[in-house]
């Protein structure tokens, strides 16, 4: 019941503050608040059905040791 999901910082807009993309009128950050809403509606969907989803950002993933990602997914399932 532990779902893992890779988000990239860039895309999810992950490097900058919420409100600075919201302002924003460039194609990249509408797409950027699409995603956003998604997240929520995935980390809700995932709640309601008894589920974990586990995010990490693809910059984690990079700089994270095997161990060290083990040990994240291990604390989400136990």
């Amino acid at each position: 019941d532990l779902y893992i999901q890779v988000d990239g910082v860039y895309w999810h807009g992950l490097n900058r503050p919420l409100d600075v993309i919201e302002s924003s009128h460039s194609p990249r950050d509408k797409n950027i608040i699409k995603k956003h809403n998604t997240d929520i509606r995935q980390n809700i969907w995932f709640k309601e059905h008894g589920l974990r989803l586990l995010r990490l950002t693809d910059l984690q993933i990079n700089n994270l040791s095997d161990d060290e990602i083990k040990s994240v997914i291990k604390n989400m399932i136990s």
